[in-house]
């Protein structure tokens, strides 16, 4: 959870909002026409995606809000994923939980990575707060945080074998960084 939000927090950088600014941090266009029709292209792939989601019935996600927060999730999950790769890699010895302890031995240590990050957004919300949130909150719902990224993660797909064209395994992801 820990190497999903520092990645999280970097990808903030390179935003809907980061990525106006140039290496001096002056707001600014800086990227070339072409570079910048392809990021408006990844990043409503993002708010569409993320706008279909409901959070109680008829309330749905507001894409368009949460934007900046689902890109730096997607891109943090992937980059902790991809630490979590590299110390397994510089650590033949390492053996995980999986073969540590019988309550997990029936999951790879690949899926109890995702178990984990999931587990870090356990939250219950009123529906009052809930409702409230949607129109304040630049951040999806927990529940969410998890589906989207995941869901626009092929590697997530690939270790828990999800089926193609389930939910966790859509024809259709998007994918910004």
């Amino acid at each position: 959870v820990h190497g999903a939000t520092m990645g999280h927090e970097m990808t903030n950088g390179f935003d809907d909002q980061g990525s106006q600014y140039d290496g001096t941090g002056k707001y600014t266009n800086w990227w070339s026409p072409s570079v910048l029709e392809e990021w408006n292209k990844k990043t409503t792939c993002v708010s569409d995606y993320y706008s279909k989601y409901q959070i109680l019935p008829g309330l749905y996600i507001d894409g368009n809000l949460t934007l900046g927060e689902n890109i730096a999730d997607m891109g943090g999950i992937k980059q902790a994923f991809q630490a979590y790769q590299n110390y397994v890699a510089d650590h033949p010895t390492f053996s995980g939980l999986s073969t540590n302890t019988p309550y997990f031995s029936d999951l790879t240590n690949d899926q109890l990575f995702f178990v984990t990050y999931a587990q870090g957004w356990c939250i219950h919300r009123t529906e009052e707060n809930a409702r409230y949130r949607q129109k304040t909150d630049p951040h999806s719902p927990g529940k969410f945080r998890v589906l989207g990224p995941l869901s626009n993660f092929p590697t997530f797909s690939k270790v828990f074998n999800c089926p193609a064209g389930s939910p966790m395994n859509p024809a259709n992801r998007c994918d910004v960084w």
